[in-house]
């Protein structure tokens, strides 16, 4: 063995054998007499020699890796190299192997061996490589069940598969399965890209796992597309399946999910109450449909009747604001004071006849014509007096009747007086009056 390690580095120091190739290869170790005492490798290149004896080595492989088995052993016709899965079941392939997720890690398995002589040793190589083909960059496998389903969001991805040929077979990952949440209202579109030699199935299935839809490509490399507009909010599943038969040994897929913008609740003042509007994907497709200010709270940010501190409350016409308020550039704001009219005029006859503050003139109730320079009350209209020069209105007291004239004290004594001789006078005419008639009776 040392012989032939000097050997390959003379050949190395004249060119004969290139030394990134021996630097690379590890020394292949002796191997276990069985599936038990297997000797585990890791992934690379190996230099070594096998005889008749049967030798055992294990390696790691993770769902979604990809197994390729090399070297110049199993392309010796006088050597024989299996590969076996953890199982020990035999893969009939060196790879391109493909592992699927039905577990979450793998133990393989390769048994090898040389009809050479008895005692005789044939040297050679052997390779062990693993490529990842995970699917949509979760370094794994997709699920290959319900159970198992990989969760994913709306976006665009990149998927693998194992191929199947009449007589050989190519790896255990023959469906992808996927789960996704999708929402009430929203309208998702499933799109799958095969290669162009190459049909592909892609379903769809509720949360009760009940077929939704499922289509298969029209021929090699056509698309598979179909959307959805749930009607609540749920989960829905996703499988991708290739054919019994495939054209290649590994098939690359592409999946895209895109959705539109989601729905939200919206909310319009509706009789100074707020109300619910429906559900739209914006602000701007609310008002634009409604044709008035929505809101996203159930208050509609307290706008419609409910008496607030600032911010002033937003409004779209005038019966939005509270009682005293008028709706300006979508605000509520204080009512403007606008100047009394005065009332229509009424006829009459006197001043009496008219309301407070207004005279009677010209048969109707008017309002009284203050007149400048004035030294009396006398000379200014009536309900009117002179005031600081000028004839100011009085008509704000209300009318008060006249009582009739109070003679002084004196004079009411005068009265008296008088009353009582008259008095006296016809008591004295009325005696005479019946002396006389008595007297002609005589």
């Amino acid at each position: 063995m040392k012989i032939k390690i000097y050997l390959i580095s003379i050949l190395c120091l004249f060119g004969f054998v290139p030394m990134d190739s021996v630097l690379a290869a590890q020394i292949l170790p002796a191997g276990g007499s069985g599936f038990e005492t297997a000797v585990s490798l890791s992934p690379g290149q190996y230099q070594g020699e096998l005889s008749q004896e049967y030798t055992y080595y294990s390696f790691q492989v993770k769902p979604g890796q990809e197994v390729t088995i090399g070297g110049t052993f199993p392309d010796d016709p006088k050597d024989e190299v299996e590969m076996f899965d953890e199982n020990k079941g035999e893969t009939l392939s060196f790879g391109p192997w493909l592992l699927g997720a039905q577990k979450n890690s793998y133990t393989y398995y390769l048994k090898l061996h040389s009809w050479s002589y008895p005692d005789e040793t044939v040297p050679g190589s052997l390779d062990i490589s693993l490529v990842d083909r995970f699917d949509v960059g979760m370094q794994t496998d997709a699920g290959n069940s319900f159970d198992k389903a990989s969760a994913i969001i709306p976006g665009s991805y990149k998927g693998y598969l194992s191929g199947e040929a009449v007589f050989s077979v190519y790896g255990t990952d023959n469906v992808d399965t996927y789960k996704i949440s999708v929402e009430k209202g929203v309208t998702y579109k499933f799109k799958l890209t095969p290669p162009s030699n190459e049909s592909l199935d892609l379903g769809l299935y509720d949360l009760n796992r009940t077929e939704v839809q499922k289509e298969s490509s029209a021929n090699d490399g056509a698309m598979v597309t179909f959307s959805l507009t749930p009607v609540a909010n749920t989960n829905v599943f996703l499988t991708i399946e290739r054919g019994t038969y495939t054209n290649s040994r590994l098939i690359e897929y592409a999946l895209d999910i895109t959705s539109s913008a989601p729905l939200s609740k919206f909310y319009t003042c509706q009789n100074k109450s707020c109300g619910t509007a429906g559900e739209y994907t914006s602000l701007a497709e609310c008002q634009n449909t409604t044709t008035k200010t929505c809101y996203k709270t159930a208050t509609c940010d307290e706008a419609c009747g409910i008496t607030i501190a600032l911010p002033l409350p937003r409004c779209d016409k005038n019966s939005d604001c509270f009682s005293g308020k008028i709706c300006q550039s979508n605000r509520c704001v204080n009512k403007p004071d606008v100047p009394s009219v005065p009332p229509p005029l009424t006829k009459c006859v006197k001043d009496s006849e008219c309301k407070t503050g207004l005279v009677c003139k010209d048969s109707k109730c008017q309002t009284p014509i203050v007149t400048a320079g004035c030294t009396k009350d006398t000379e200014c209209p009536a309900k009117n007096i002179c005031k600081n020069g000028k004839c100011e209105a009085t008509s704000t007291l209300p009318d008060i009747p006249l009582k009739p004239d109070v003679p002084p004290s004196g004079q009411k004594n005068l009265n008296f007086m008088y009353a009582g001789i008259g008095v006296a006078i016809i008591v004295l005419l009325i005696v005479i009056i019946v002396i006389l008639l008595r007297k002609k009776t005589k």
